[in-house]
C-alpha cells in the first residue's frame, strides 16, 4: 500500500515537473527568438553579401518610408523600404536599403522615429526571407520594391528587390512557443499540485495512526506499524470484529468506535463490559457500551480506562463472548468480569 502511495506520486509529479520543465524551454526558446542582445553577443548583423535563406540578424535601421509598398494578411503585416547601415568589405559602414516587413505596432515606432534614425539608428532584429514567386501575400512585391528603390539607387542588386527582412517569422514563433509554453506549464503546474496534494493526503493518511491519542507505546512496541495506515493494524489484528469495532493487536486491544482508541494488555488485571442506557429529554431511549479495563501497574495513576465499543442492542454482551474467549485463550492471567448495567 506505500508503494501504491509512492507510486501514485511519482506519477503525477514526475511528469507534471517534466511539463514544466519543457514549458520553461520552450518560453525561453520564445523570449530568446530575434533577440537582439543575444544577436548582438553572436555579431549577426545583416549583410546582404553574408546572408542566408531564413537567417536571423540585426537590421541597424536609419531611415524608414512612411508609406508601405505592400500588405499582407488584410493590413496586419506591411512592407517598407528602410535605409540600414552595412559594413562592406573594408569594414566600413555604409548605408543601404531593402524591405522590411513589420507589424502595425513596430512600424509606427520606426516612423515615430524617423527623424532621429540617422543619428540614433534602431536595431530590428529579422529573418531574411526569400519568398517564392507564386506566394501571393508578396505578389508583384519585387516589381513594387525595385520601383520604390529608384528612388535611392539607380540599380538595385536582384538580391536587394526580391528578397526581404521580416521580423514576422519571429513573432509567429515567439507567440506559437508561447502557447505551447502555457499549454505545458498549465497541466504541468496542476499535476505537481495533484501530487503534492497526494502526498500531503498519504502524509495525513499515513499519520491517522500515530495520530491518535496513546499510540506511542504501540508503535514503540510494533515497530512495523511506524508509517502505516490505520487499515493496516486492523487487517492483521489478531482478533478482528468489526461489527462491534474490536481487535487485538498482539498484546494491544483497539476500538474504532471513537477513531483510534488503545489498550496494552500485558497491563491488564480485569476487564468487564459496561452498558449503559441514556433517556435523552425529547424521549426515547439509546445505549451505549464500552469495555472498561482496570490495570495491573501498581504504579499507574489511572486504574480503570473506559473505552466505547459499538452496542448492537440486547445482543452485544452474547456478540463479545468470542473476544473475551480470545483475552483467556491469549491472556490467562487478565479476570473476565461480568457484565455491569447503568441507567440514568
Amino acid at each position: 500500500m506505500h508503494k501504491n502511495r509512492v507510486r501514485g506520486y511519482n506519477k503525477r509529479f514526475y511528469p507534471g515537473v517534466a511539463l514544466i520543465v519543457a514549458a520553461m524551454l520552450c518560453l525561453v526558446f520564445a523570449l530568446t527568438r530575434l533577440n537582439v542582445p543575444l544577436l548582438q553577443l553572436q555579431n549577426k548583423y545583416f549583410n546582404l553579401n553574408d546572408i542566408v535563406k531564413n537567417e536571423d540578424s540585426i537590421l541597424k535601421v536609419t531611415g524608414i518610408d512612411k508609406h508601405s509598398v505592400q500588405n499582407s494578411d488584410f493590413g496586419k503585416w506591411s512592407l517598407y523600404i528602410v535605409s540600414y547601415l552595412e559594413k562592406d568589405s573594408y569594414g566600413n559602414e555604409t548605408t543601404q536599403y531593402i524591405g522590411l516587413e513589420l507589424d502595425e505596432e513596430t512600424a509606427k515606432q520606426l516612423i515615430d522615429k524617423k527623424n532621429t534614425l540617422r543619428d540614433h539608428p534602431e536595431k530590428v532584429a529579422g529573418t531574411f526571407v526569400e519568398p517564392e514567386l507564386h506566394d501571393k501575400k508578396v505578389m508583384d512585391y519585387s516589381y513594387r520594391t525595385q520601383d520604390a528603390m529608384k528612388k535611392y539607387i539607380k540599380f538595385p542588386k536582384s538580391r536587394r528587390y526580391q528578397n526581404y527582412v521580416s521580423i514576422k517569422p519571429g513573432k509567429e514563433t515567439q507567440k506559437l512557443f508561447l502557447i505551447i509554453s502555457l499549454v505545458l506549464f498549465i497541466p504541468g503546474l496542476v499535476l505537481v499540485y495533484l501530487a503534492e496534494k497526494h502526498h500531503q493526503f498519504a502524509a495525513y493518511y499515513n499519520s491517522l495512526f500515530a495520530g491518535y491519542k496513546n499510540t506511542e507505546a504501540l508503535v514503540a512496541s510494533h515497530p512495523e506499524l511506524k508509517g502505516k495506515r490505520l487499515s493496516t493494524l486492523l487487517n492483521k489484528s489478531d482478533y478482528i470484529d468489526d461489527t462491534l469495532g474490536v481487535y487485538i493487536y498482539k498484546n494491544f486491544f483497539c476500538s474504532t468506535v471513537k477513531g483510534l482508541e488503545i489498550y496494552d494488555l500485558n497491563k491488564t488485571k480485569s476487564v468487564h463490559h459496561f452498558e449503559k442506557t441514556f433517556y435523552p429529554e425529547e424521549g426515547g431511549s439509546f445505549m451505549k457500551s464500552y469495555l472498561v479495563f482496570s490495570t495491573s501497574d501498581p504504579d499507574a495513576a489511572v486504574r480503570s480506562t473506559k473505552v466505547q465499543i459499538k452496542n448492537i442492542g440486547e445482543e452485544t454482551d452474547a456478540h463479545l463472548q468470542p473476544f473475551f474467549d480470545k483475552l483467556r485463550q491469549d491472556f490467562p492471567t487478565i479476570e473476565i468480569e461480568a457484565k455491569k448495567e447503568s441507567k440514568r
